[in-house]
């Protein structure tokens, strides 16, 4: 095997490497995001909650469980259209509803 043929190699097989890693961090990076957004929606929830307005409460939006969150429109279809588009994402979680009447 000659010297280049085998720098050749080399750079392929540690390119690989390094792509795989690189999409398992993107991996990782979308599943800590996700439960960043839930995380912040149910502590909207939360806080509604501790000042008296129990909306949140039975809508079920207290919960980390992801699918309580999922609005398929800004969760699913915004970020997909987004990194078609402009190779960019947002991800946004289904917003806690509430009445102002029950917080004051």
């Amino acid at each position: 095997m000659s010297l280049g043929s085998l720098n050749l190699f080399f750079s392929f097989y540690f390119s690989k490497k390094i792509m795989l890693n690189e999409i398992a961090l993107i991996f990782f990076y979308v599943i800590i995001l996700l439960y960043s957004v839930i995380l912040h929606e149910v502590a909207h929830g939360v806080m509604a909650f501790y000042l008296g307005d129990l909306t949140a409460k039975y809508a079920g939006r207290l919960s980390a469980n992801p699918l309580r969150h999922i609005d398929p429109m800004m969760t699913i279809f915004m970020p997909l259209a987004l990194l078609v588009l402009s190779g960019g994402v947002l991800l946004l979680g289904e917003p806690n509803r509430f009445h102002i009447i029950r917080i004051i």
